[in-house]
């Protein structure tokens, strides 16, 4: 399906995020950015946020650009609150999302089918969070090659 149709151009493509456990976005940086909010902005739209739960590791020179994603309820803590209500499961560093992500399971009843991790230029391995669900992660690496699309299947 996705190599007969990655022909077509100006055709939308779906991708189901449990089939992978990783998409990369390489190529143009802003491009990749912009189809890595088209992609988070869909999945907002089409799913509620106990399905799913987005979180976002973005590097302080792009923080700014994905300032907008902490007004989506999929990005709330279950478990956590501050002085503005929800903590956001936002990050700028891997130890910082993976922090994020571990108090994120904090409430077992609230623990979504899928759980999205966007991650822009943010250097450093992510620790995997663990899950009742499926992880997922879109990721856009500091350094681009020139392939314009890739994606490991989950195991």
């Amino acid at each position: 399906f996705m190599r007969t149709h990655r022909l077509v151009l100006g055709v939308p493509l779906s991708i189901n995020l449990d089939g992978f456990d990783q998409i990369r976005l390489v190529g143009d940086p802003v491009k990749c950015r912009q189809l890595a909010f088209a992609m988070v902005a869909q999945t907002a739209t089409w799913h509620a946020p106990n399905d799913v739960r987005i979180m976002v590791a973005a590097s302080p020179a792009v923080q700014p650009q994905w300032q907008w994603v902490k007004w989506l309820p999929h990005l709330q803590s279950p478990s956590e609150v501050d002085g503005a209500g929800p903590v956001r499961l936002f990050a700028t560093s891997a130890s910082e999302l993976s922090g994020v992500g571990a108090r994120a399971q904090g409430a077992a009843d609230a623990t979504p089918r899928l759980n999205l991790v966007v991650v822009d230029g943010v250097p450093g391995r992510l620790v995997p969070i663990s899950t009742n669900g499926v992880l997922s992660s879109v990721s856009m690496p500091a350094s681009m090659p020139r392939t314009c699309w890739e994606s490991a299947s989950a195991p």
